[in-house]
């Protein structure tokens, strides 16, 4: 027969009250209970464990006895668990390879108004240094580096509000 004394002393100590609790529940209780547990082996080897347990009780309605089933289910816990680390691995990968294209998109939609930006800036530039400057021409240059500078800006905005739409909560 086991004792809680034998079989808590290889239960692991994270896991010592939900058991407890458990197994009490089973008795007072005529329902079956579930848990699942870690035991530690000699060697510090732990193992995951799910047991069944239910109460027989006597003719005057007492708990007699506590019995059940106890399995070994750490090859199903390590396989849970690695595809849980798969799971966060591609989660991960998803959210760089959706960064590399955003991060594309968002170079090549900047690019254009700067280009225009360059190119009037420059052009305004060649046109001062000349003896008579043509000012409708320059102003000209200058209205389209504006238009180009707030092209750029709506373009940082509206990224701005996709990534606050679009917040990862992982």
């Amino acid at each position: 027969t086991l004792n809680w004394e034998t079989v808590g002393s290889v239960i692991h100590p994270d896991d010592r009250d939900m058991l407890k609790d458990t197994m009490r529940a089973a008795v007072r209780s005529s329902v079956p209970a579930e848990c699942e547990f870690r035991v530690v082996l000699p060697g510090e080897q732990t193992r995951w464990m799910t047991a069944r347990a239910h109460a027989t009780y006597d003719d005057e309605g007492s708990p007699a006895q506590l019995s059940g089933l106890v399995a070994d289910v750490t090859a199903r816990k390590t396989a849970e668990h690695q595809i849980e680390l798969q799971r966060r691995e591609l989660a991960h990968l998803t959210r760089v390879s959706v960064v590399g294209e955003l991060s594309g998109a968002i170079a090549h939609e900047l690019n254009q108004p700067l280009t225009a930006i360059l190119a009037n800036a420059q052009a305004s530039q060649r046109m001062l240094r000349k003896d008579t400057p043509n000012l409708p021409e320059i102003g000209s240059a200058l209205d389209d580096i504006v238009q180009a500078g707030s092209r750029a800006s709506e373009v940082i905005s509206r990224v701005r509000k996709l990534l606050k739409k679009g917040e990862s909560r992982y």
